[in-house]
């Protein structure tokens, strides 16, 4: 009787400690607790016997206790986000479950459940995507088991679990999990609110589309979550129809929506919500497709300073936006910014992700875009060789996505004197945007301008002036004004004319050319360069020798200014000025 009686007294007082939030306390007593209920029964040892298990019921109140104690202390270390301990006392107190006999009972079934789907949490917070499956597959197996009717803690382990599976690769499951989701919350047995359940599933179907690059089903989606929507779901929808915008090359539309996203989870949220940095990030991009330079990196700063207050300057997170600032600074001329940048990222990425990772492939791509530039075209080919690889690991990035590596593995090509090579790639990535988005895009612009060059290499002036015409009218459905890479496609076309001998033409042209790209591009950028050189040119067919030197000279500063100094392009153009 002594033992049952501070069995009690243990048990008093880790329910005092309980209502305090005092865990470790509450750990310490309902441990005793239990320990005097042993004694109390005259149980002994580690193991149970079929005998012990019929007398333990006598003191569930024990083993109730001990589990809720272990779940207070492990909330409070994943609200602290000390993950992986919290995992451990998370599954020690599952493990109470287990033996405890009052959880045959209806409510603490639904309590196992709920303990399995809990575990699955945290092993999502540590990226352990295997795990995670496990047990929110096994939160569901043991709501099925024991609770015979649907209802929202179904729903819920559903989305979850469709959400680890796409964390996972497994599209089809996910999607099928989602699905499955949406079905239990139209039965009748559910009562409560169930719009935020159901805006989870559909936007989870959204993301796997978007994965995908299934662009009409993921539209189809966003049109059938919005009759759900919750104040937190207006939010996500704005931020995912930006990215579906931005995807299908409206760029203006992307950065409405993604204003529109901001707007909302400043009202929601706060002002540190990482989503709010993710609908810069698109702003950045869909900036960049216009494109305002000034506009797409002030938006992608403010992206990067939210993320680096919530997750650190050392992580995968922060780096993703690094790697936009690499591709900024390669799209404004900075090449050796960029390339520093880059390396650092692709660092970051196979030290925390592996070598194979399917963000890799996007990091070594504008790598060897600097290459090329650089005119590096050994080191080009072999990077831009192994993102194609990595690529090919991870089949649902073999879309529209890898067209511009395509087009830039292609240019490799031509610049190199492997014209058919390059003819293939070119189609290919043609082949790969007209699957996806069943009309032209500005791949598909940037590859017929690559083709009009081999046919330009290879004399076919007709066929090149058709390609180049084809690609201009392209970028020109894209981008109603003025644009760089309508300025590149005139300066081809300029090319063009002048090795036709039409040398008024060429001059019209590479004006033009000239009128498009300055805008938007840095005073050295070195494209820049090669449209002065371009024109120096044509003056000097046409006789204007004083405007030749002027064009001359600023086409080696600008060499100079990113190059090396046993670069071709300052080699030749300094012999061109002192002949």
């Amino acid at each position: 009787m002594i033992n049952n009686m501070r069995m009690f007294d243990y048990w008093q007082q880790s329910e005092e400690q309980l209502g305090k939030g005092n865990c470790e306390k509450a750990i310490e007593y309902s441990l005793q607790s239990f320990q005097e209920g042993l004694k109390w029964l005259w149980i002994e040892g580690d193991s149970l016997t079929e005998k012990d298990i019929k007398q333990i019921w006598k003191i569930h109140g024990a083993y109730t206790n001990i589990y809720k104690a272990y779940v207070c202390k492990a909330d409070k270390l994943y609200d602290s986000k000390n993950y992986e301990e919290a995992l451990l006392y998370r599954i020690k107190a599952d493990s109470f479950l287990n033996i405890n006999p009052v959880a045959l009972n209806d409510s603490w079934k639904v309590e196992r459940a709920d303990s399995k789907n809990s575990i699955g949490i945290y092993y999502k917070a540590l990226g352990q995507t295997d795990s995670t499956i496990l047990f929110f597959a096994k939160a569901i197996v043991y709501h099925s088991d024991s609770i015979s009717i649907s209802n929202d803690r179904l729903a819920t382990y559903l989305t979850n679990l469709s959400e680890s599976l796409a964390d996972g690769r497994y599209w089809n499951e996910s999607n099928q999990a989602a699905k499955t989701s949406i079905d239990v919350l139209n039965t009748d047995s559910i009562t409560k609110e169930k719009n935020d359940l159901y805006s989870t599933a559909y936007f989870q179907l959204v993301y796997n589309a978007l994965a995908n690059s299934d662009l009409s089903q993921a539209n189809k989606y966003l049109s059938e979550v919005k009759q759900f929507l919750t104040p937190k779901g207006e939010c996500k929808y704005y931020l995912f129809h930006s990215l579906l915008s931005n995807r299908l090359d409206n760029p203006i539309e992307a950065i409405e929506n993604a204003r529109k996203a901001r707007v909302c989870y400043h009202q929601v949220f706060t002002e540190k919500h990482q989503n709010i940095a993710e609908s810069y990030m698109v702003s950045f991009e869909s900036w960049m497709k216009i494109p305002q330079y000034d506009s797409a990196i002030s938006n992608l700063r403010e992206g990067i300073r939210i993320t680096r207050m919530n997750h650190g300057i050392a992580t995968v997170r922060f780096q993703d936006y690094i790697k936009r600032e690499g591709f900024y600074d390669y799209s404004v001329g900075n090449y050796k910014q960029s390339l520093e940048k880059l390396l650092k990222v692709k660092k970051t990425y196979e030290r925390e992700l592996g070598q194979e990772s399917e963000k890799l492939p996007e990091v070594l791509a504008t790598i060897g875009r600097v290459k090329i530039e650089q005119e590096d075209f050994v080191e080009a080919k072999k990077v831009l060789t192994e993102a194609l690889r990595i690529l090919k690991t991870h089949p649902f990035l073999i879309d529209e996505r890898s067209s511009n590596l395509l087009n830039d593995l292609a240019y490799i090509s031509y610049a190199t004197n492997q014209s058919y090579v390059a003819d293939t790639l070119y189609n290919k990535s043609i082949k790969l945007n007209n699957e996806v988005k069943k009309d032209s895009s500005l791949s598909v612009a940037s590859a017929l301008n690559g083709l009009g060059l081999i046919a330009m290499k290879n004399s076919n002036f007709s066929r090149a002036d058709s390609l180049f015409k084809k690609s201009l009218q392209l970028y020109k459905f894209h981008y109603p004004e003025l644009h760089p890479d309508i300025g590149i496609v005139l300066m081809n076309q300029s090319e063009l004319s002048f090795m036709s001998m039409e040398f008024t033409e060429a001059l019209f042209l590479v004006n033009e050319a000239l009128e498009n790209f300055i805008p938007f591009h840095r005073a050295k950028h070195p494209t820049l360069g090669d449209m002065y050189l371009l024109k120096a040119y044509i003056l000097t067919e046409i006789g204007d020798v004083k405007e030749t030197q002027i064009l001359l000279t600023r086409a080696l500063e600008i060499y100079e200014s990113n190059f090396d100094p046993k670069h071709e392009k300052i080699i030749s153009t300094r012999k061109i000025i002192q002949l």
